[in-house]
């Protein structure tokens, strides 16, 4: 099922010394998941040393790449979950294609074509829009050499500029979309309340002292 996948990347299929042992073991279970010769970016660095330098590699990514919680695999963007087994899109897609957030918006949207970048980009404003425009601000931006890594997208004239939805190449923060026109709705409501409230206290008082009245008469 894989060997469709690395058949539609065109690359890696092309390099005839590059075959399914290069990175898998054949007949143990290996020493890494998914039974890999070594851990997942050794395995990469084995071909593509001049890429170690992740920061340097992948424009905008300074923050993810130094966090601790979890290592910033070469698989995140170039073998992200899309392909398919027992359970939709739980395996690793085998073309080794460039992140490609265009190809979800020209195939009507990420249930129906996820892509590397929007596997991480969830927050409200990362659309696939969003990130195909930051992967051609960066290319018009940045030096050539590390934007390469990134795949094809529209090329706005300049970076849009700021807006409810973040800018290029900016992390949207979900503080921007809280919805501050409903502030008065909800304070109407709690108003409503209280003064419900007030007006059952004061009828319950009148009807003790018009029972307490008629008892003495």
């Amino acid at each position: 099922m894989q060997y469709t996948d690395w058949q539609l990347g065109g690359s890696m299929d092309s390099n005839s010394t590059v075959k399914c042992v290069s990175c898998h073991e054949v007949h143990n279970s290996g020493n890494e998941p998914a039974q890999l010769t070594a851990p997942s970016n050794d395995v990469c660095l084995q071909c593509h040393a001049d890429k170690k330098r992740v920061i340097e590699h992948t424009p905008f990514h300074d923050l993810p790449a130094s966090r601790t919680d979890h290592e910033f695999l070469c698989s995140d963007c170039h073998m992200p979950a899309m392909a398919t087994s027992a359970v939709v899109y739980d395996i690793h897609n085998h073309s080794f294609l460039q992140p490609d957030p265009q190809a979800s918006i020209d195939h009507g949207g990420l249930e129906n074509m996820p892509n590397a970048c929007n596997t991480c980009h969830t927050a409200l404003g990362e659309t696939p829009q969003w990130a195909a425009e930051t992967i051609a601000f960066a290319a018009q931006t940045i030096d050539p050499t590390p934007v390469a890594a990134l795949g094809p997208g529209p090329t706005p004239v300049s970076p849009p500029p700021p807006t409810a939805i973040p800018s290029v190449g900016e992390k949207a923060d979900a503080e921007d979309y809280k919805i501050e026109g409903s502030l008065w709705l909800r304070n109407i409501f709690f108003a409503i309340i209280v003064l419900v409230v007030i007006i059952g206290i004061g009828f319950g008082v009148y009807t003790y002292i018009r029972s307490r009245r008629s008892t003495h008469a």
